[in-house]
């Protein structure tokens, strides 16, 4: 019962009172729906669709590999060992001419781990680590078709 007494809404009433609607587990000869097949210009806007997502699956690891090496660098009590297994992750994928970019990221991100939070942070706003850390960015946003 809800406040005043009167009585709880049924399912019919909800759903706008349809009534008896039978049985639903027999609904008769269809009859013929046509080519479900032949669905015009859909199949091939599909793909085209898909075609522009790129290689979603290869865009989110890319993604999250990145995104892991500063988290293990403040967070990990093994971070050299964890970032050296995502950057060589990272390095299978990415063009030659950002192996450098790489490498440097990598080794900021083990200095920073051994380091204080201020040092830390200072090393992530050195200029030649922003710039690698742009670089690299730009690359994953172009994988993920941006």
């Amino acid at each position: 019962m809800t406040s005043g007494m009167r009585p709880e809404p049924s399912l019919s009433d909800e759903l706008g009172g349809l009534g008896d609607l039978g049985d639903l587990g027999d609904l008769g000869d269809l009859g013929d729906l046509g080519d479900l097949g032949d669905l015009g210009d859909l199949g091939n806007q599909l793909q085209d669709f898909a075609a522009g997502l790129g290689d979603l699956s290869n865009c989110a690891s890319l993604g999250l590999a990145y995104s892991q090496l500063i988290a293990v660098a403040y967070t990990s009590d093994n971070a050299d060992a964890e970032i050296d297994q995502v950057l060589g992750e990272l390095q299978s994928k990415a063009p030659k001419d950002l192996q450098d970019e790489l490498e440097l990221v990598a080794q900021t991100l083990k200095d920073a781990a051994g380091g204080d939070f201020l040092e830390s942070t200072n090393a992530l706003s050195d200029p030649e680590f922003v710039k690698a850390n742009e670089a690299i960015i730009t690359w994953i946003s172009t994988e993920c078709g941006g």
